[in-house]
């Protein structure tokens, strides 16, 4: 045989083309749930340590919250700049960062014995002062005190930040249907009567709106004998999400105690209380809070004030407890002017918990 002969490759059927262009079509068109994009310079991080730190983070929010997040796309994106990475979540960038492949995120721990050189950045889950610094100073600045992350467990560390930020948003119809699946094996009872009176969609508006306010969905029998057993006298949401949520009343207590074991929360003032009270209307099948604008402005000065007053003493969450029905419309006043403060209802108290009001809250010309 020749030795220039060349290997004729064979030419592909009109089929095989319109079939692999179908192929390409679909891909484009099929939207990702999860994905995380990362510049050119971050490619050498999704390897088998990114992957594992990743799956890691999906257990423990499944443990954390009870249910299974999607899993995560990673791809390479040229049209990012080279040590960016973007989050999104169908379609949408949710959080981005930039990092340094080859180097270490250094924090200060509060005990820093002497600063290091490294360039200047934010962490991005929380938004902390940090340096970016050579690994050949790594050691120097754990010995000065500095907490050091590697750049893998910043990008799942912000990955799991946003996750729980917008978990309501991953938890479909169909993951709704496969939790309750799970339960039904141990619980077939339970699930079904629960479906007898509440349609699935009802379910999941329930159990979303809970992941909203950052209450974990683990504890699914106790949710659904809660919305079976109110179901049956009103389907209100509303009413229904309050009553599911008294019924997690040792998982809701649990998330704000002290490391005593105590619950500090703040109440409102009597008669503002007793005012507010008087303006919940039944209305188109719907409970509202008849108040005007000016009466909306003086809660919201009131409690920001009190935020603004609050000791540095007092760690964690500020937390309002308020008669249950209130609890949602404070919690709204609060989401929508971006008042960092956590409403519950006197009704998810837990029993067996200790607890102390810490403040009363004036409202002035309610």
């Amino acid at each position: 045989a020749a030795s220039g002969a060349t290997t004729k490759v064979p030419k592909k059927s009109d089929e095989e083309i319109a079939r692999e262009e179908e192929t390409k079509i679909n891909d484009i068109l099929k939207l990702e749930i999860l994905e995380l994009d990362l510049g050119y310079g971050l490619l050498k991080l999704a390897d088998v340590d990114l992957i594992e730190r990743i799956r890691a983070m999906r257990r423990n929010i499944a443990s954390s919250l009870g249910f299974l997040m999607p899993k995560i796309r990673i791809r390479d994106n040229l049209q990012l700049p080279p040590n960016e990475y973007r989050f999104k979540l169908k379609g949408i960038i949710i959080g981005q960062g930039e990092i340094y492949a080859d180097k270490f995120l250094a924090m200060d721990s509060g005990l820093v014995s002497e600063d290091i050189e490294g360039i200047p950045t934010k962490e991005p889950a929380f938004g902390l002062d940090a340096l970016w610094i050579d690994a050949s100073v790594k050691e120097d600045a754990i010995l000065s005190g500095y907490t050091i992350v590697d750049p893998a467990s910043v990008i799942s560390t912000h990955m799991s930040e946003l996750i729980k930020q917008n978990a309501a948003e991953l938890l479909t119809r169909q993951e709704t249907q496969n939790l309750l699946d799970k339960l039904k094996i141990d619980y077939p009872v339970v699930v079904e009567d629960t479906l007898r009176i509440a349609p699935i969609n009802l379910i999941q508006k329930v159990l979303k709106t809970l992941l909203k306010d950052n209450i974990p969905i683990k504890d699914l029998l106790s949710i659904l004998e809660a919305i079976s057993d109110i179901a049956e006298v009103s389907k209100n949401l509303d009413m229904i999400i309050e009553h599911v949520r008294a019924a997690l009343s040792r998982v809701i207590t649990s998330l704000y105690i002290d490391e005593k074991g105590q619950l500090n929360f703040y109440i409102l003032d009597t008669a503002a209380q007793q005012k507010l009270m008087d303006a919940v209307q039944y209305k188109d099948g719907a409970y509202h809070l008849m108040i005007n604008v000016a009466q909306t402005s003086s809660i919201v000065q009131a409690l920001r004030r009190e935020k603004e007053k609050r000791p540095m003493s007092q760690h964690g969450e500020m937390v309002l407890c308020v008669e249950p029905s209130l609890r949602k419309f404070i919690a709204n006043i609060c989401a929508n002017f971006a008042i960092d403060i956590v409403v519950l209802s006197f009704a998810e108290i837990s029993a067996n918990t200790p607890f102390e009001t810490v403040g009363v809250i004036e409202i002035e010309n309610l």
